[in-house]
């Protein structure tokens, strides 16, 4: 009986200390590599949790990470500011290009999921954007030049 019971105790510690992190059944996964690096990612983690304080935020879990996204890359035109006022707006924008040719200048509007809702060339140097017949929203203004994307602007309609 104390054979058995020294076994046990055997087993017991030796399974507990052979327990490593970052082990975790998940349905799909792999490594990425580019030359920017090297990333482990798994898809399908099955249990995590989150504690949150007011000195910040701790995702316990299996390789967490976090993902920096950009909107859009801007094509720079030298010498060209622009700007739409007023934002949120009820009925229409004004675009305004200050000091800059607005030779080849299109703007297009999207809405939230990404469809185009017009597009339409710039022809001066303050242009009004219809806004009045879309519902309230979010919708995006992408500047055109010459099929580069030289602005976005984010624009809320109540």
């Amino acid at each position: 009986m104390k054979l058995i019971t020294s076994a046990l105790s055997l087993l017991f510690v030796t399974v507990c200390f052979t327990v490593q992190a970052q082990q975790a059944t998940v349905n799909s996964g792999g490594i990425a590599t580019g030359s920017g690096g090297t990333i482990t990612y798994s898809v399908g983690i099955p249990v995590y949790s989150s504690i949150t304080s007011s000195l910040g935020a701790i995702t316990q879990g299996v390789q967490q990470s976090y993902m920096i996204k950009t909107l859009s890359t801007e094509h720079v035109l030298p010498s060209v500011s622009m700007a739409v006022f007023p934002n949120p707006t009820t009925n229409n924008i004004t675009l305004s290009v200050n000091d800059g040719k607005i030779n080849d200048l299109k703007y297009q509007v999207y809405d939230i999921q990404g469809k185009r809702i017009f597009k339409e060339n710039i022809t001066s140097l303050k242009t009004t954007i219809p806004f009045f017949k879309l519902s309230p929203s979010v919708y995006f203004i992408k500047i055109i030049h010459k099929n580069n994307i030289v602005k976005a602007f984010k624009i809320i309609k109540n």
